[in-house]
């Protein structure tokens, strides 16, 4: 019999829709990094320009980063933009951006850490 080395876990979002979310493959992997590193470098700058972030702006970075996710789960809910935005809320946003890629972006520690080592690059 086969292991499963990764846990899954069932996500119930706005519309009603049932997600069962598991890690991203290598593939998923790869993109999510590229989106993560565009998302570092946006923080960076707003740190460096001493500018408050724009919300719009963050939000559809976060969407991104959950549709790479996503994509492999509910292909026709990330296809379908205004669905997507019905479907999900920030909540279920940081829940699929934890299991699926591993990062917990609403963790205040974790804020306050990576906001101090921009300010002191």
């Amino acid at each position: 019999m086969a292991t499963t080395v990764y846990t899954t876990e069932e996500v119930k979002l706005q519309d009603g829709t049932t997600v069962t979310l598991k890690p991203l493959n290598l593939k998923g992997v790869k993109v999510f990094q590229k989106q993560l590193k565009e998302y570092n470098e946006y923080l960076a700058s707003v740190v460096e320009s001493e500018e408050t972030p724009d919300e719009d702006k963050t939000l559809d970075m976060f969407k991104e980063m959950t549709k790479t996710c996503l994509k492999r789960e509910a292909p026709e809910l990330v296809e379908d933009d205004d669905a997507f935005e019905e479907a999900l809320d920030i909540d279920t946003i940081f829940k699929v951006l934890e299991v699926c890629a591993g990062i917990k972006l609403n963790d205040p520690n974790l804020q306050a850490a990576a906001l101090m080592s921009l300010q002191t690059q």
